[in-house]
């Protein structure tokens, strides 16, 4: 298959769980065969350019094309990626891409704007939208931005993939439109290392931020000074939130790392605050499959992530942002409740006091963890893929099967009339022929 990736997130960047599982996805694709391509426009990411000038000095891809300020076209594990850097042209190279590759499927993700996908479903080629997040819906309550009349693009839509039954049942109550649920292989090969301990160092959270729960992470550390804490910023973290981390002498802040076991192997339990509605949570499985504990809040799709094991607290959720433009690399203000402490003071408490529970937790999560990796890979997408391309050609084949016998009663319907004509007298047959003549 001829597979065309359609994001506005950028193709390489490390960090992000929708990034990482799409690029994972594309390189498996690839892997088997398939020619895979993805166009995205450049976003700006505080410390990306830094990244991106590294790997390519490592020789981590290939460079095919670099027209600075224009376009970034590079070669990486099979896929070629289109990386346009004037937003507003990303439009019409879509529509080019599409007319010369000819793709089998172009799947959209991630598009806040929905101007990416207006831009595809104008082509009229097979489309799926793949979707991490109900955040960047159009739609129900743990959207950013409500936009009802965009509802009708998912209802044009050859397919939609949901990355768990949350967001499946999200898409149905509030769009009316159903989807397939396809757990992503986003977290490498295993064997994964076991690397809990109760002797770790670090109560460690990835990219604390507001939405993320960082006001409950930070309050966590205030509470209990005891412990050491660990943050490690990525794409939400804000300056002043880095800032007010830094004051505290019990909390750390590690670099993101691109093998994450480097962070993992100094975490004795990982903290999952989130307060928006996380579509899933793939980074409380990589912690679990590395058999650390995992504290995740009851929101979204996070107790699927969890597979029911302790600890899911309760938090009070996001139900307002600040109502400005979305832009397509933006997350708007979310307007935070006060939160209640008390339970995820006495869970961590209880772990981090406790080697007993701690060492059966941390056996419960990494065995749950590894069997949900084991069911993972790269099949249910083709399998998915092939199906909707099965269903447009059948659709195509109803279609010219009802178009040949329309033209046929049409034809028959012709020699008929031609037949009552034939025998009609000689004087009414020269009066309707005078007739068609004038009428022509």
């Amino acid at each position: 298959m001829k597979i065309l990736l359609v994001q506005s997130m950028e193709y390489l960047y490390p960090y992000g769980g929708a990034h990482k599982a799409n690029r994972i996805l594309m390189e498996g694709l690839a892997a088997k065969g398939h020619e895979c391509r993805v166009i995205s426009p450049a976003v700006s990411i505080t410390g990306f350019e830094e990244l991106l000038a590294a790997q390519r000095r490592s020789g981590a891809f290939e460079v095919l094309e670099d027209h600075p300020g224009e376009k970034l076209v590079i070669l990486k594990s099979g896929v070629i990626s289109y990386t346009i850097k004037e937003r507003f042209k990303v439009f019409p190279f879509i529509r080019s891409m599409i007319e010369q590759f000819s793709p089998d499927i172009t799947v959209v993700s991630e598009d806040n704007t929905h101007l990416l996908l207006e831009t595809v479903l104008e082509t009229r080629t097979r489309t799926i939208f793949l979707s991490h997040s109900q955040a960047t819906l159009p739609f129900g309550p743990e959207c950013f931005q409500e936009d009802l009349s965009k509802i009708d693009l998912y209802k044009r839509l050859d397919g939609i993939i949901s990355v768990s039954q949350y967001l499946k049942d999200y898409f149905t109550a509030y769009a009316g439109v159903d989807s397939e649920v396809i757990y992503f292989p986003s977290y490498g090969p295993g064997p994964f290392p076991f690397l809990a301990s109760f002797d770790n160092m670090y109560i460690t959270a990835i990219n604390p931020s507001a939405i993320k729960g960082f006001s409950i992470f930070i309050g966590l550390a205030r509470r209990m000074p005891h412990l050491n804490f660990a943050a490690v910023p990525t794409w939400a973290t804000k300056e002043d939130e880095l800032e007010e981390m830094r004051t505290l002498p019990n909390m750390t802040i590690l670099k993101p790392a691109e093998n994450i076991n480097d962070i993992y192997k100094q975490t004795k339990v990982f903290l999952m605050p989130s307060l928006w509605g996380e579509s899933f949570g793939q980074v409380v499985v990589e912690a679990m499959l590395r058999g650390i504990p995992v504290l995740a809040s009851h929101v979204g799709g996070l107790p699927e992530a969890k597979m029911q094991l302790d600890y899911i607290l309760p938090v009070r959720p996001i139900r307002q942002y600040v109502k400005e433009e979305v832009l397509a690399n933006s997350v708007p203000i979310p307007v935070i409740p006060e939160q209640e402490l008390g339970p995820w003071v006495g869970a961590l408490d209880r772990l981090a006091s406790d080697r007993d529970h701690y060492e059966s937790l941390s056996a419960a999560s990494y065995e749950h963890a590894n069997r949900f990796h084991a069911s993972l890979g790269i099949e249910p997408f083709e399998a998915y893929f092939r199906k909707v391309i099965d269903k447009a050609e059948d659709r195509v084949v109803r279609l010219s099967e009802a178009v040949s016998a329309a033209n046929e009663a049409n034809n028959l319907q012709k020699r008929d009339m031609l037949e009552r004509i034939q025998t009609f007298p000689s004087e009414k047959r020269e009066r309707l022929l005078a007739m068609l003549q004038e009428r022509r």
